[in-house]
């Protein structure tokens, strides 16, 4: 049996569409829909901003088994730091800063735009309300350069999230 011209082009619409399809959902990073344990910092303080709690301190929850613990200790920097250790949750970026703020207890604003979720605020403090400041986030010491939904993270990265000066303009 001998195929039509219109039955090879609509072949040709199909394999396009697989094609993309595929080439978006490999391309789109964010979750690789495993379970990961990492460390979450949040970096306040840098804009004289103070943080909700704990203002000047080195704040740590721990998790050891299935209990957390928070221990504090004052800093000399005169920056605020929540660090998290053994967090448990999705394998990327805001789940984690998600599941940080149910230990925690703080937070987060964000939207969701086109490229994906972008934090808008954590703990009250907004992006772009202290001299243009905003919330952006580090996986192993590197900036991130896409949305914090979008970024897959595996076991043992350290995520920091500092309220800085805009990085990407």
């Amino acid at each position: 049996m001998k195929l039509k011209p219109v039955d090879l082009a609509l072949i040709a619409l199909a394999v396009v569409i697989v094609l993309v399809a595929a080439v978006l959902l490999l391309s789109s990073g964010g979750s690789t829909g495993d379970t990961v344990t990492t460390t979450v910092r949040l970096e306040f303080g840098s804009a004289g901003v103070p943080a909700p709690i704990n203002q000047g301190n080195d704040t740590v929850w721990t998790k050891v088994g299935n209990e957390w613990t928070r221990s504090s200790m004052a800093n000399s920097s005169g920056t605020t730091t929540w660090t998290f250790r053994n967090l448990t949750s999705s394998s990327n970026c805001y789940e984690q800063l998600m599941a940080a703020a149910k230990i925690g207890g703080f937070p987060v604003g964000a939207e969701n735009q086109t490229m994906g979720i972008i934090v808008t605020d954590i703990a009250g403090d907004y992006n772009l309300e202290h001299e243009s400041r905003a919330w952006q986030y580090f996986v192993d010491g590197v900036y991130a350069n896409k949305a914090c939904n979008k970024f897959a993270i595996t076991d043992g990265d350290v995520v920091v999230w500092r309220y800085i000066t805009n990085q990407a303009t």
